[in-house]
């Protein structure tokens, strides 16, 4: 059974979520990105979410995001069920489209972790061998944006309600403990030894045409690495992480305690802090954290 996420406020993440089968489906056709783009900036913008970094590749996409208000599985569930949706239908396929697995949400402890993983998103495209500098991915990528700058989306036609925005506004914003000069620069040097590392290599990347020319029910013909472990938190500091997984585990005993409770009948019973669903959902009372 898998574990109940602890969703609390001002938490930042690096969010991850793959297609079935690492079928092709958000191959990065012109509709498909506009699709992605448009509701991405919609959904920050519903559930207060910081968006720090991007990527959207053919079978899956990465997000670096700040949950100001706790709003983190509804964000996802949104964001998700009308990407699916919108997709299927502009492919006209109507089988799944998700990996069977939930989203990855991997909690950020600390500001070289953060810069860690905006750098992973944003240079994805070329540590898959598709592109040789990461705005050279002309796909969804929050690479040649600047922090505080913010895009005018239109809503794709064809997919949507008129109930949502005409047009929306997407944008990046800097994490607020790093502030915008530091995470800027740490992106132009990222992207400088990118660029250097271009020249020395003697492989040729796969290229934008070729990734658009594959057939979106494919999958890739490397076999895919197991990776039985999915960390819940990363921090280059041990210790940070000990702490994190101690009390993630001291909360999720607290959580199974209240949950048996529940289920014996008793009502109302106050599940801990960063309970989701059953305070949000179901509308149990929180403990104070």
């Amino acid at each position: 059974m898998t574990a109940p996420r602890r969703v609390l406020p001002g938490r930042t993440y690096l969010l991850t979520r793959r297609c079935l089968e690492r079928r092709f489906y958000l191959r990065p056709d012109p509709i498909v990105s506009q699709i992605f783009e448009y509701l991405l900036a919609v959904a920050c913008q519903r559930f207060d979410i910081q968006l720090h970094a991007y990527v959207m590749m053919s079978n899956h996409y990465h997000l670096v995001v700040t949950d100001q208000l706790g709003n983190l599985p509804s964000f996802q569930q949104y964001l998700n069920s009308l990407l699916a949706r919108a997709v299927n239908q502009h492919r006209s396929h109507w089988g799944q489209f998700w990996d069977r697995e939930s989203y990855n949400a991997v909690e950020l402890l600390e500001d070289d972790a953060i810069l860690a993983k905006i750098a992973y998103t944003e240079l994805n495209p070329i540590h898959a061998g598709l592109v040789s500098h990461p705005t050279a991915w002309t796909a969804p990528t929050s690479a040649p944006l600047h922090f505080g700058h913010e895009r005018q989306l239109q809503r794709p036609e064809g997919f949507f309600s008129p109930s949502m925005p005409q047009t929306i506004t997407l944008g990046l914003v800097e994490p607020s403990s790093i502030g915008r000069q530091r995470t800027q620069a740490h992106r132009d040097h990222v992207f400088a030894e990118a660029r250097q590392a271009a020249k020395q290599t003697q492989h040729r990347p796969t290229g934008m045409r070729q990734v658009l020319l594959r057939d979106w029910t494919e999958s890739p013909t490397t076999p895919e690495p197991r990776q039985k472990l999915r960390p819940r938190f990363a921090s280059r500091c041990t210790e940070l992480r000990v702490h994190a997984l101690t009390e993630f585990r001291r909360w999720l005993g607290s959580y199974r305690a209240a949950l048996e409770r529940f289920k014996a009948g008793e009502y109302p019973v106050a599940f801990p802090a960063g309970t989701f669903w059953m305070c949000a959902r179901l509308g149990c009372p929180s403990a104070p954290s």
